[in-house]
C-alpha cells in the first residue's frame, strides 16, 4: 500500500475527524452458496455535499493504495443539498488509512485506536478449515467494538459552565465535564 505526505495525512485526518465516520456492521450474510455466515465490516465514511472535497479524499485514498467506493444520496426529499459518501470498507484497506491519519486525528482518535486494535486482532486470526471456532470470538469482539464506538459517539459534554473568556483552550474532561477555568 502507498505513503502519503505528512500534509495529507493531516488533511484527511481533519476530514474524518468533522465530516467522517468510523464504522461496523456484525450480522449473518449470504455467502456465495446462499448459506449464512456471520460477518464483522469494519469502514470508515466521509459524507459531503462538496464533490471537491470527496474527489480530494479520493485522490488521497488513490494514493494510499486502497479501494474505496461512492455512493449518492438526492436531498431534495428532506430539504437536504445532494450528498456524497466515500468508503473504504476492507480490513487491511481500513487498518492502513487509520495507522496513517492516526497522529493527527483527535475526536476520532479513541474510535480509530479501537477499530485498529479489532483488526489487529482479527488479521492474526489463524485461516482456513479448522479455525471456525473464532466465529463466535469474532462476532462477540465485533459487538464489544460496536459497543464502544456507540458509547464513544454518545458522550455529551455539559458546554453550559464555559468560561466567559475567549482566547481560551476549551475545558473539559473526557467525561463531559467542564472544567471551569483557574482564572478568577
Amino acid at each position: 500500500m502507498g505513503t502519503i505526505s505528512k500534509e495529507e495525512a493531516a488533511y484527511l485526518a481533519g476530514i474524518i475527524d468533522g465530516e467522517g465516520t468510523l464504522h461496523v456492521d456484525v450480522g449473518l450474510y449470504k455467502n456465495s452458496a446462499g448459506n449464512r455466515t456471520p460477518r464483522v465490516a469494519c469502514r470508515i465514511g466521509v459524507v459531503n455535499t462538496s464533490p471537491q472535497m470527496i474527489r480530494r479524499v479520493s485522490e488521497i485514498y488513490h494514493t494510499l493504495g486502497v479501494r474505496f467506493f461512492y455512493t449518492y444520496e438526492r436531498g431534495e426529499a428532506n430539504g437536504w443539498k445532494d450528498r456524497l459518501r466515500i468508503f473504504v470498507c476492507h480490513d487491511r484497506a481500513v487498518q492502513h488509512v487509520l495507522r496513517v491519519v492516526l497522529p493527527f486525528l483527535s475526536a476520532k482518535r479513541e474510535e480509530a485506536l479501537a477499530v485498529v486494535d479489532f483488526i489487529d486482532w482479527r488479521v492474526g486470526l489463524p485461516k482456513g478449515p479448522g479455525y471456525q471456532s473464532y466465529r463466535s470470538e469474532k462476532i462477540e469482539r465485533g459487538k464489544a467494538l460496536k459497543a464502544t464506538l456507540s458509547a464513544l459517539r454518545s458522550r455529551r459534554f455539559n458546554f453550559q459552565r464555559l468560561p466567559r473568556p475567549s482566547s481560551e483552550i476549551l475545558p473539559w474532561s473526557d467525561e463531559g465535564i467542564v472544567q471551569p477555568s483557574a482564572k478568577a
